[in-house]
């Protein structure tokens, strides 16, 4: 049996790797392999130079006879062998996906970090040579580039030397790395190769639409400019300043610090409040010229290969602890649905307007303004510069066939966290209302999340109240509270002031006045004003009093992890028997029901102290308080008493990718399990569509995109039948979970 072999190799290019992707790269004729270190772990490591050297027969032949190759995302490696090293000896085999080892996906599995100098850190092994890693970042680059296109690389020998011995040091330090991790399972690593294939087909862009709008994205943001100089009466020029546009509105009444999206809701609530109309508009016009996601336009100009295909989309268990897939390049995920049939017949013709190339860009736009914005998800108007939120809500689009002689077919799990979430915590009114959906005798879900919270019946839901319901449902499944809420209303674009008068309006006064008593000591007030943090704080405690289930799980999970890890070796069961924690000392583990697990690094319970005071409504921590607050509370009656928690800590990853200590608390358990079931409802329904022929390219939280050229005899809606009854498929391992899905077919990405 032949052992294992790691490999690491180190590339030049004028192309950026990091903006074009590793296929793009590894296609380009600039491209180079200039470097390539090889071995066993613990053995001599070997030096190959492919542009001046012959190719080292011993890796040739492990490569030809199937052996293993190891490396650290070992995509990179492999495309770069196949597509660069290949080109130049093109008698070389090809080095298959099957015989790939990832220590980055590996590393995934197990809630690691996967960048190489953090994960050697973390596990205690050599660390990462950086300054050979700094000289590697320039000689990787050239060194010039004459007008003729004549490209001039670093040669000398020392840095190309330094080089060598960065790469034989990744060598040797990745071979620790594949001696400590584990594999991953069978069922894991069949699912990655799926993933390396599906990476590899890549997705069909329409680069005729993307290279228009691109400029068009351009246009409207000069337009946006303009727009903006008007408004301010000419005090600042570009949607882009944002000192001036913050000193602007403070001298209005709108006082603020910062234009960050996050920001919005707040400030046109600001603006309303005080009825300033042009406020409001420079508000929506600065949120719609500074999207990122129109800059999406031109990164794709990069990223797309000669033959119209986008490759290296995905990246296999990016999200870590639950193994859901992540976006990479221009980062699919981020893209906006349509909301509903007529956006979509708009965003149609804003495609069809913008790819005439007759039109001049100006006539285009005019036009796409003339359209007006889309309207916000609960029916109020939306502000702003309409032709950057139709590009915004036009990116699905570039991606449409190549051929015309294939379809797109897509589906999407309708509400499967929410589904997952009740079937596991056994909410049984809400399974129940999940079926009768289904079958068409019930109520939509998110109508029924209002009415159940709210007490009023179900039919008079209006839209603006239902989208209330759904912030609910999207908000509060996993213990969110005031700050979850009003981030899900920003991602919505719901204005704030308008949603609170809608729950006032359906509130009995008697309870909107016993929440609002609690606000001036409230903990989470998040900036907001009296009125509404009282009508979001009743929004998010009626949704807990109609999911009784979910949130008493919230608790028994946080008591299970702490039992867990105070005593190792000890299987703590939660939500009935369907998921189990369990502790070796060094990590965490949560099975959930397909099998699979969930790792937490390093657990261990932390005990706190804290002074606690009762206010008549709540208890409230002593250091929260003025010293007059506490001392007014101690003079009626209240004492100060001290109140104990335990909980447990683990190492993982932050937001910003450090390494730090996290706690874990019911709610993000409850989260992580039920992200990590959707994900396994998914890549079982994967490797169904895959075995039954559907050639897939993309999967999106929780969509499937699979390309297929239909036979003769074939409609697209059989195709399309076929593909629904793959992914609605009942799992052995969760019997009773109400599975459904929303299939399309096309050939444009628009659903």
């Amino acid at each position: 049996m032949l052992a294992d072999l790691i490999l690491d190799v180190e590339t030049r290019s004028c192309l950026p790797l990091k903006k074009v992707g590793a296929h793009r790269y590894s296609l380009d004729n600039s491209t180079q392999c200039f470097i390539a270190c090889y071995g066993q772990h613990s053995k001599d490591i070997k030096r190959w130079r492919p542009l001046v050297e012959p190719p080292p027969y011993d890796l040739v032949t492990h490569i030809a006879d199937g052996g293993k190759v190891v490396a650290h995302n070992a995509q990179f490696e492999r495309v770069i062998w196949n597509n660069t090293i290949r080109r130049d000896y093109p008698f070389l085999p090809p080095m298959t996906i099957e015989q790939m080892s990832c220590t980055m996906v590996r590393a995934f599995s197990c809630n690691l970090p996967g960048k190489l100098e953090q994960l050697l850190k973390v596990l205690g092994l050599p660390e990462k040579d950086m300054s050979g890693h700094a000289v590697m970042q320039r000689i990787t680059r050239p060194r010039k580039v004459a007008a003729d296109g004549t490209v001039t690389w670093w040669e000398d020998e020392d840095r190309i030397g330094v080089v060598e011995d960065y790469c034989e040091q990744d060598v040797y330090s990745e071979g620790f790395i594949h001696a400590t991790l584990p594999e991953l399972s069978e069922e894991e690593l069949a699912l990655w190769r799926l993933d390396q294939y599906i990476n590899e087909r890549g997705v069909p862009i329409d680069m005729a639409f993307v290279n228009r709008a691109a400029e068009l994205v351009e246009y409207a943001k000069r337009r946006a400019h303009d727009e903006i100089w008007k408004l301010t009466g000419g005090e600042v020029s570009k949607t882009t300043d944002v000192q001036g546009l913050t000193r602007w509105l403070n001298k209005r009444g709108v006082t603020t610090g910062s234009l960050r999206a996050g920001d919005r809701a707040r400030l046109i609530a600001m603006a309303e409040f005080l009825g300033d109309d042009e406020a409001e508009g420079v508000i929506e016009t600065r949120m719609t010229g500074a999207k990122t996601s129109t800059a999406k336009y031109k990164a794709q100009q990069l990223t797309v290969c000669a033959d119209g295909y986008e490759r290296g989309s995905l990246q296999f268990g990016g999200a870590q602890q639950t193994m859901r897939w992540a976006g990479r390049l221009t980062q699919k995920q981020n893209y906006p649905r349509v909301a509903d049939d007529n956006e979509e017949q708009i965003v149609a013709f804003v495609v069809g307007l913008t790819k005439d190339t007759t039109r001049p860009l100006s006539q285009i736009y005019d036009m796409i303004e003339a359209i007006g914005p889309p309207n916000l998800a609960n029916g109020d108007r939306q502000d702003g510069l309409a032709t950057l939120t139709w590009l915004s809500r036009s990116l699905r689009s570039t991606i449409g066939v190549v051929d015309p002689r294939d379809t797109l077919i897509g589906g999407d799990f309708s509400n499967i966290e929410g589904r997952v979430n009740a079937w596991l915590s056994d909410e049984h009114w809400k399974l129940q209302a999940f079926r009768a959906y289904d079958t068409g005798t019930g109520p939509d879900l998110y109508n029924l999340a209002f009415a159940r919270s709210f007490n009023v019946p179900v039919e008079s839901v209006t839209k603006p109240q239902r989208q209330i319901g759904k912030v609910e449902e999207l908000a509060c499944g996993y213990q969110g509270g005031v700050g979850a809420f009003v981030t899900m209303v920003n991602t919505y674009l719901i204005k704030l002031v308008g949603l609170a008068k809608a729950i006032q309006q359906t509130t009995p006064a008697d309870q909107w006045d016993a929440m609002a008593a609690r606000y001036q000591r409230a903990t989470d007030k998040f900036d907001l004003d009296e009125f509404v943090w009282t009508a979001v704080k009743l929004a998010v405690v009626g949704w807990r009093k109609v999911n009784p289930q979910i949130v008493s799980n919230w608790w028994e999970l946080q008591d299970a992890a702490i039992t867990a890890t105070l005593y190792p070796s000890s299987v703590v069961p939660v939500y009935g028997g369907r998921c189990k924690y369990v502790s070796d000392g060094n990590f965490l583990y949560c099975v959930v029901p397909s099998g699979g697990a969930l790792m937490y690094c390093q657990p261990h319970v932390v005990e706190e102290t804290k002074e606690v005071i009762y206010d008549g409504a709540q208890y409230i921590t002593t250091d929260t308080l003025l010293p007059e607050e506490l001392d007014a509370l101690v003079s009626q009656g209240y004492k100060v008493t001290q109140r104990k928690s335990r909980g447990v800590r683990f190492y993982g990853l932050s937001d910003t990718k450090q390494w730090v200590r996290k706690a874990l608390y019911g709610g993000y358990q409850c989260e992580n399990i039920v992200q990590r079931v959707a994900r396994d409802v998914m890549a079982a329904a994967m490797r169904r569509a895959d075995a039954a022929g559907f050639s897939l390219r993309l999967t999106v939280h929780d969509e499937l995109l699979a390309l297929t050229r239909l036979n003769w005899y074939e409609r697209p809606a059989d195709r399309e039948r076929q593909f629904k009854c793959l992914m609605e498929q009942p799992l052995t391992w969760a019997p009773g979970l109400p599975v459904v899905a929303k299939t399309w077919s096309g050939p444009t990405y628009t659903k």
